[in-house]
């Protein structure tokens, strides 16, 4: 015959300790991978973003860097300003929003005569002696790269500039003096716009020595900062120069996700951050609900 003793409540409760206890490892689980794919998310999407950003930033600069080359072939500031060279420095002047004026300077550090803009001749000469970019290209008339400068006020018209230069050597090695352009940061600034993924995040064009060319948020406030201190500069690009890096960053003490690429051709250090309560928003949802449904389900069984 069966039994139909009823089940004592100490059996009950070993059933019920049971099902709860598969029930949370299940819920644990469930957690571990929910939390890895929002990690996994948020990892492919600064990577993706600061490929597009690096691209960006190369091809801005590279396009500038040409035609300095350009103009330094053609100009001896010796002989500057002479109608035809203002005339074709103009019309290629107004092929580059960016550009917001150019400066021809003698070996001296003084400009030969005002800057050249795409609407024509501005500002009085300068003396630009004391500038950084001048003063490497005086102490290294051998190296040919494009120098970008110290981000600085243009005395040319007292806005914001991020100059970028190269020398005019003759023949002999001689230096001859420098040409520079003053590139808009608020033309880099819209740039990142349509990157950004979140203000708090961040995002944000750096030379390579930490010093901030453009960023989003606070581009006039983080305009020339540096943040050769950050984990960033210290731990991260020492080990890798492309990658991702997880950090408090110094800047505004948001924990971020942040994507970064060194520039190959260029001294510039691009970034795309995502703070981590945004990466991890719907997993904290989710788990939330899932909480709540297993202490439901656990005061019920026991």
């Amino acid at each position: 015959m069966t039994s139909d003793r009823p089940t004592s409540p100490a059996t009950s409760r070993k059933a019920a300790a049971a099902l709860i206890a598969a029930v949370l490892a299940m819920t644990a689980w469930h957690a571990f991978n929910t939390w890895r794919g929002a990690d996994q998310a948020a990892e492919a999407m600064v990577q993706a973003l600061t490929r597009t950003m690096e691209y960006q930033t190369d091809t801005t600069l590279r396009s500038v860097d040409n035609l300095l080359l350009e103009a330094v072939q053609r100009i001896d500031p010796a002989q500057w300003p002479q109608p035809t060279q203002t005339q074709w420095l103009q019309a290629r002047l107004a092929d580059f929003p960016e550009a917001r004026n150019l400066l021809v300077v003698a070996p001296d550090g003084k400009s030969v005569g005002p800057g050249l803009s795409a609407a024509g001749m501005i500002g009085p000469p300068l003396d630009v002696s004391d500038r950084q970019h001048f003063r490497f290209h005086h102490d290294h008339p051998d190296n040919h790269r494009l120098i970008i400068g110290d981000p600085i006020i243009d005395r040319l018209d007292g806005r914001q500039i991020i100059p970028l230069s190269h020398a005019i050597v003759d023949s002999s090695g001689t230096f001859k003096g420098m040409i520079a352009i003053g590139i808009d940061p608020s033309f880099m600034v819209k740039a990142l716009e349509s990157l950004v993924i979140e203000e708090a995040g961040g995002i944000s064009i750096i030379r390579d020595d930490g010093v901030f060319l453009a960023r989003i948020p606070d581009p006039y406030g983080s305009f020339g900062r540096s943040v050769a201190g950050s984990p960033l500069f210290q731990q991260f690009l020492p080990r890798s120069p492309s990658g991702v890096a997880r950090f408090v960053s110094v800047a505004d003490g948001n924990a971020k996700i942040v994507g970064y690429r060194t520039l190959a051709r260029y001294p510039v250090v691009v970034t795309v951050g995502m703070t981590e309560k945004t990466a991890f928003a719907p997993f904290w949802s989710e788990m939330s609900w899932i909480s709540l449904a297993v202490v439901v389900i656990s005061g019920a069984l026991y």
